[in-house]
């Protein structure tokens, strides 16, 4: 599971690339964001992915991180409205 995970990241970053920046990545973490349904109509549900994604953000970390930087993943509620993900 882990090396999937690993495997899906490196995809997911190798795939950003022509439009990455170093904004949130400094030498020691890295800093990852999401706009989330964390509450209304959907929020239930989706808290969990959230949830996931930390745990497994948090077992990365504890492993010495990536390259030895620490992971820092945020959300932000976005309450299902288009308005507030933007």
């Amino acid at each position: 599971m882990f090396r999937s995970f690993v495997l899906l990241f490196a995809a997911l970053c190798a795939g950003g690339v022509a439009h990455a920046r170093n904004e949130g990545v400094t030498a020691d973490e890295i800093r990852l964001g999401a706009s989330a349904v964390l509450s209304g109509p959907l929020g239930a549900q989706t808290v969990q992915y959230g949830e996931g994604s930390r745990l497994m953000f948090d077992a990365v970390n504890a492993q010495g991180g990536v390259h030895g930087r620490m992971i820092r993943y945020t959300t932000l509620d976005d309450a299902f409205d288009a308005k507030k993900a933007v």
